[in-house]
Formats: structure tokens, C-alpha cells, sequence
């Protein structure tokens, strides 16, 4: 009995302890909306920053933005879903610039499908967060800008490798610990709707370019012999296994074989084999597939790439097996049947005999696998290569920033290539993107702007700095943030303007 008394106890001092939280960012939200001071010790950083943006922006807190949009796609849930997910009122897809292409709303009351979820259209919120800062963002009651969510969660999921949209986003009925506890489920059924969208050819925006040059470019035997099997893979019609190491580009590898074969027209399904439970896996994946292979009216089947094939269950890998056996019915005698079925391509950072080895797959599955397999070169194999790709990505960056043209020292150059690049392509990109974006007003870029993270092979001294040092570092990220716009800047850190001006004197910061 003490016990269960303890738990309940312990429960509604949580419960107490969120509505404090709550209230306090109530107040805090309403200081700033009076008074323009930020109190930065409630509030998240990025929801801090992004209530400064919203400001700047000049959101108005009481009015939405109505936009029509005759092209909206229409997301369906199933009876299932909509009595499992009640909580969820609207479901939103936005495409590569923000617009809003796909709509699920519970009620009509709202008009979620006719709103512009972008930061600079109606302020902070989880959708427009992780479309702005690419990555999974959540908003909880009055973090919101607008009072229209003031008793919801908006939670956004960036661009998943494979989707045709940018920007995945649930509004939802729900207080921020039942929120966590959702994540999972409501990460499921995100991929349930990226399946159905996927199905209905709803807004086929290209993401992959024709060459896998643009990608992997290089000289070495190790790239051309890899280059080789690529073109040798896309005239195939086998299944193919793709090994490569973290952020190699395992997918962008697959899909490169898929638009250079003579099924470049067929849909392409993807599969994260390790971010989904197993019967999620299989009812709404496997079983989807052979329900397909088994209608006579379906025609081009495309290809289903699955990525971290190792993480498969026991019972999906059966499925799975039976799955790659099966053939297009053909029922009607009068017509030969000129279907293939689905093309698969598999990948993971484990070989297949680590695999095997392993016991993470049962010999069965393997043997079918285990057709033409292509390894992925990492960035420690082909270190010669190293400068050309890293001039192709200054090139990349520099027109995406819209910038005149930027050289890397000799120095700077001399340092990446040395760095042992643990995470890869991936790795490569991001830090390419980081320097240029600091050192933008630069012609030559230097070794000034290495980040700490590549310094000494990867590894990090901890030591103590200097308030004064500490101070200079958050005044200048702020600044960059927001793009040097001096108001904006004090509003974020907090301060006032004679006061930002005083550090800026003091810290020798040059706008």
C-alpha cells in the first residue's frame, strides 16, 4: 500500500512540477510580448531564438495567414489509425521550399490545411523548427508563437533520405510527458504515410541527379572500379547488396543504380529497417508488397530498398524470405505475364559473413542477398581523392549560400585531408557546409574556421575558459544567427541594446 501511495505521490509532483513549467513560460512569454526581454533561463535555446526570429518577422500572435492551395494532397488514415492516433489533429506535409502539400485533419473547425507552418509566416512552432534547423522539433503550449496553439504540441520530422517531401508535421492534443511517450508510435505512423504517399505519386520531386558523379567524384582505381560496379548493377536484374560504413551514402548509392536502370520510371519504395518495430515492419511493409505481387492489375513495381538490413526480426526475416520467392500472377492465360516483381537492394555497415557470423541472419535469407554485392569505398580508402572532393563541395556550398567565389588555404586543405573522416561523405558535407557558412565574408578560407570537432583527429581537451572568452563566443553566435542584425541580437542574448553595443566595443567584434 505504501508503495503504490509513493507512486501516486510521485506522479502528481510531476504533474505539478509540469504545469509550474508551463506557467513559467507563460510569464515568460508574456514579458516578452510587453516588455521585448527575453528570459533565456526558461526557455529552450532554440525556442528562445526562434521567438526573437518571430518578432522580427512581426507574427501577428491573433490572426492566421490563410492561404488557399488547390492542389492540396489528401492523407487518409485508416479506421484503425484515427481510433489508435485521437489525439493527433492534423497531419501536414511540406515540400523542398515550405509549401504545403498534404493535409490530414481530424476536424473541420481548424483550418490546418490552409496555414503556412513556415517560422516566417506564423512564428515559432515544432513544424517550422525542423524544417528551418533540419532536425526533429517539438513545441509545447505556449512555446508557440501563435495563440492558436497555445493548448497543443507541434512536432515536426525533417526530411527523411528517401521521402519525396521536406518536412513531416503532427499537431497534436497532447501534454509534453504523453508526448514522449508517443514518439515511437508516432514515428510509425510516419512511415506509414510516407508508404502512402509514396503509392499515390503524389508530387514526385527529383532528389537524386542522374550521374553518381555529382556525388562520389574521384580518380582513384578504388573510385572507378566502384563507379564500375554501379554501372554494371543498374543493367542487372538481380537483388543486390550495397556494404558501406557510416555516411557513406548507402542510399544515394541505391538510388543512383535505380535511375540508371531500365526501371527509372518504377516507384521506389524505402525501408530503415532499424528505426521501425518489427510487425510495423511486416503488416504495413512485407505484407503490403505481396498483396501487390498477387493483383493482376498492378503494373511496374519498382524497386524496395532496405537499408540496416541486419536489424530485421526472426519473423521478418521468414517474411521477408517467402517475400523475394514470390512472382506476379498472372491471371489472365490470354497475355503473358511481362512483370518481374520487385527489385530489392539491401544494405548495412556489416558485411555479409560479419552477418552471418554474427547469427544476425538466417542462411536462407543470405543465400538470396548474396547476388551482386557492391562495397562503398570510405574516405580513409581513397585519401587521394580527398582534395577533389572537398573542391567539389566548396563549389556546392558557395552557390547554395549564393556567395562570389571562395579557395580553401593550403593549410585548411592540409588539415581535412589528414583528418580521418570516422562518419564519412556525411561527415565531410557537414563540415564543408560549417566552415563556409563562418567564413562566408572571406575570400580565402584558413584553418581559423576548423571546428574544434576536427582538431587533433576528433579529440577534445576539456579545460576551463575565461568568462570573458565564454562571453566573446555566445555574443558572436548570436550575432551569426541572427545575421548580425544588432536589435535582434540583443533581444536573443537578452540584453539591451547600449549593452550589446558596450561588449561589442570591449570584445573587439567588427560587424
Amino acid at each position: 500500500m505504501r508503495s503504490v501511495l509513493q507512486r501516486q505521490k510521485t506522479k502528481g509532483n510531476e504533474v505539478k512540477r509540469g504545469r509550474t513549467m508551463n506557467n513559467e513560460i507563460k510569464e515568460a512569454r508574456e514579458l516578452y510580448t510587453r516588455k521585448g526581454i527575453l528570459k533565456r533561463e526558461i526557455l529552450r535555446d532554440e525556442i528562445a531564438l526562434s521567438w526573437a526570429r518571430s518578432s522580427f518577422y512581426n507574427i501577428n500572435m491573433q490572426k492566421l495567414p490563410i492561404q488557399e492551395n488547390n492542389q492540396l494532397h489528401e492523407l487518409r488514415l485508416s479506421n484503425d489509425d484515427q481510433e489508435e492516433f485521437e489525439f493527433v489533429d492534423a497531419i501536414l506535409i511540406l515540400d523542398q521550399v515550405g509549401r504545403l502539400i498534404g493535409c490530414y485533419k481530424k476536424s473541420p473547425l481548424v483550418p490546418y490545411e490552409k496555414i503556412s507552418y513556415e517560422e516566417s509566416n506564423i512564428g515559432t512552432n515544432g513544424i517550422g523548427l525542423a524544417f528551418n534547423l533540419k532536425k526533429e522539433s517539438y513545441v509545447s503550449n505556449y512555446e508557440h508563437y501563435h495563440q492558436l496553439f497555445f493548448d497543443k504540441i507541434t512536432y515536426g520530422i525533417p526530411k527523411t533520405e528517401g521521402t519525396n517531401f521536406r518536412t513531416l508535421g503532427f499537431v497534436l492534443s497532447l501534454d509534453s510527458k504523453s508526448f514522449e511517450n508517443k514518439k515511437t508510435d508516432l514515428l510509425a505512423l510516419s512511415q506509414k504515410i510516407i508508404l502512402q504517399m509514396d503509392d499515390q505519386k503524389s508530387q514526385n520531386i527529383e532528389r537524386m541527379p542522374t550521374s553518381i558523379d555529382s556525388y562520389f567524384e574521384g580518380k582513384s582505381d578504388t573510385m572507378k572500379y566502384f563507379k564500375q560496379r554501379i554501372g554494371q548493377s543498374s543493367m542487372m536484374e538481380n537483388h543486390i547488396f550495397i556494404h558501406g560504413a557510416k555516411g557513406t551514402g548507402k542510399e544515394i548509392v541505391a538510388r543512383a543504380i535505380h535511375k540508371m536502370s531500365p526501371r527509372n520510371g518504377e516507384k521506389i519504395h524505402v525501408l530503415y529497417c532499424d528505426k521501425l518495430p518489427a510487425d510495423v515492419i511486416i503488416e504495413d511493409y512485407f505484407d503490403h508488397f505481396k498483396s501487390r505481387l498477387e493483383d493482376c492489375r498492378v503494373e511496374g513495381y519498382g524497386l524496395v530498398y532496405c537499408e540496416a538490413i541486419e536489424s530485421l526480426s526472426v519473423k521478418a526475416q521468414d517474411v521477408l524470405t517467402r517475400l523475394l520467392e514470390c512472382k506476379p500472377i498472372n491471371t489472365n492465360r490470354d497475355k503473358h505475364c511481362k512483370n518481374k516483381g520487385y527489385r530489392f537492394i539491401f544494405s548495412s555497415e556489416l558485411t555479409l559473413a560479419e552477418m552471418e557470423s554474427k547469427g544476425l541472419m538466417n542462411k536462407k535469407l543470405l543465400n538470396r542477398i548474396n547476388g551482386f554485392t557492391i562495397n562503398i569505398p570510405s574516405l580513409s580508402d581513397i585519401k587521394e581523392d580527398l582534395p577533389t572532393l572537398i573542391t567539389q563541395r566548396i563549389d556546392k556550398y558557395v552557390a547554395q549560400f549564393y556567395l562570389d567565389p571562395i579557395v580553401f588555404s593550403n593549410d585548411l586543405i592540409n588539415v581535412l585531408t589528414r583528418y580521418p573522416w570516422p562518419e564519412n561523405y556525411r561527415e565531410l558535407d557537414k563540415i564543408i557546409e560549417k566552415i563556409i557558412y563562418q567564413g562566408r565574408h572571406e575570400k580565402i578560407i584558413d584553418q581559423r574556421y576548423v571546428p574544434k570537432s576536427l582538431q587533433k583527429n576528433g579529440g577534445s581537451t576539456e579545460q576551463l575558459l575565461p568568462l570573458a572568452v565564454t562571453e566573446k563566443k555566445e555574443i558572436i553566435k548570436a550575432l551569426e544567427l541572427m545575421d548580425y542584425n544588432v536589435a535582434l541580437t540583443a533581444r536573443a542574448l537578452g540584453i539591451g541594446r547600449s549593452t550589446l553595443y558596450r561588449k561589442l566595443e570591449k570584445y573587439h567584434i567588427e560587424l
